[in-house]
């Protein structure tokens, strides 16, 4: 039985933890890459964050930290943390338009606790414009369709995520290989935009089905559902 994971707004930040880690997806439709800064200390000091695709930092958040998201010398959006957690968990925090009219930022988060002994999954979209397909999950003969902005646990063990319609047809397959213990994110994105440059909706591609914990990437995924109750905040600017 899958159980409604709602979507809160939420102005001032999301939960944080010290000594956690920092998952960032970059899901802002952009030709150019972004740099990530906490107050003066740049976060992407190897390289920028493409578009479509995500990373894992290590830092120690602290309440009332400012995550800027830059292009070049111009700060797109800017992500406070608030309320510290009192166990070590992993923030995942997704960057996206957040209409198609304006070049505005959201943001999606999520804190995966560390403690959680089975595997999670964010199943997230950030694509805005319209579609029919929808995610469903496959483990051997059995299947079960998910929904977007949610997060869901399940067994490890071996899954596919299909993007598909409702006669059937399938636009995207993702193979899982599912493993305790470990945080994935499933990721739809692209704009059909009225401002700025569209970009074609993206499956769930393996780009954007990434890791699981610090030393690892891998995709995503889940079983036939027993889905925890865990909560997404959104958060703005303008």
């Amino acid at each position: 039985v899958q159980r409604n994971v709602v979507l809160r707004s939420r102005l001032n930040g999301v939960v944080a933890t010290p000594q956690q880690q920092l998952r960032t997806c970059n899901a802002y439709p952009y030709e150019a890459a972004i740099d990530i800064f906490r107050g003066k200390e740049k976060l992407t000091t190897d390289k920028q964050l493409p578009y479509r695709q995500c990373r894992d930092f290590d830092v120690s958040l602290k309440e009332n930290d400012k995550l800027d998201f830059k292009i070049g010398n111009v700060t797109t959006g800017t992500f406070s943390v608030s309320e510290l957690p009192q166990s070590n968990a992993l923030l995942l925090l997704v960057i996206y338009r957040h209409d198609v009219e304006s070049t505005a930022v959201s943001f999606e988060s999520h804190m995966f606790m560390a403690d959680e002994p089975n595997p999670q999954v964010a199943v997230i979209d950030t694509f805005l414009g319209t579609t029919a397909f929808r995610p469903i999950i496959y483990s051997g003969n059995l299947s079960e369709t998910l929904r977007f902005g949610r997060v869901i646990s399940l067994s490890p063990g071996d899954y596919a995520i299909h993007l598909q319609n409702d006669a059937n047809a399938t636009q995207d397959v993702v193979p899982v290989r599912a493993r305790k213990g470990d945080k994935y994110v499933v990721l739809r994105s692209g704009i059909q935009a009225q401002r700025g440059p569209s970009f074609q909706q993206d499956g769930m591609q393996n780009a954007f089905a990434l890791a699981e914990s610090p030393s690892r990437h891998c995709k995503k995924g889940k079983q036939r559902a027993a889905v925890d109750e865990m909560n997404f905040s959104t958060h703005w600017n303008t």
